[in-house]
């Protein structure tokens, strides 16, 4: 954590604005997390690829994936790169989705989602019942 707060330091030396550490697990779509994602992209090998039944957006940089390979690739690089929710979002408006749906722990995409685009409804579900009654 010393590496941290020094480089909080160096910044905050430089001007930045504002410079914060976040409360995170993990340094999570960074450079940082390289051999994670070699690992994965070692694990996928193995992975029998089937082509989706259904668009996909990549949180990489809002492309719609359609083959297996495309989504091999997104899933290896989104360990590495920043979410560009904006884009994913305007990716998904373009195919005329109206309502979005966060599935699994926590709000943080819908919360992102609600500040990005007032106009569409956003909710999180957490549980396999409020999925079920929510569609």
């Amino acid at each position: 954590m010393a590496a941290v707060d020094d480089a909080l330091d160096a910044l905050k030396g430089v001007g930045a604005r504002r410079a914060m550490r976040l409360p995170v697990s993990a340094p999570f779509h960074t450079p940082l997390m390289g051999p994670a994602s070699d690992v994965m992209a070692e694990a996928f090998d193995d992975v029998a690829w089937s082509s989706p039944q259904f668009p996909l957006v990549s949180n990489v940089d809002g492309a719609v994936l359609t083959s297996p390979e495309a989504i091999r690739s997104s899933l290896v690089r989104q360990v590495t790169a920043p979410v560009l929710w904006t884009q994913c979002m305007s990716t998904l408006r373009s195919l005329g989705c109206d309502h979005f749906l966060e599935c699994g722990p926590g709000s943080v995409l819908s919360g992102l989602s609600k500040r990005i685009d007032k106009t569409v409804p956003c909710r999180s579900i957490e549980t396999q019942a409020a999925l079920e009654a929510e569609i």
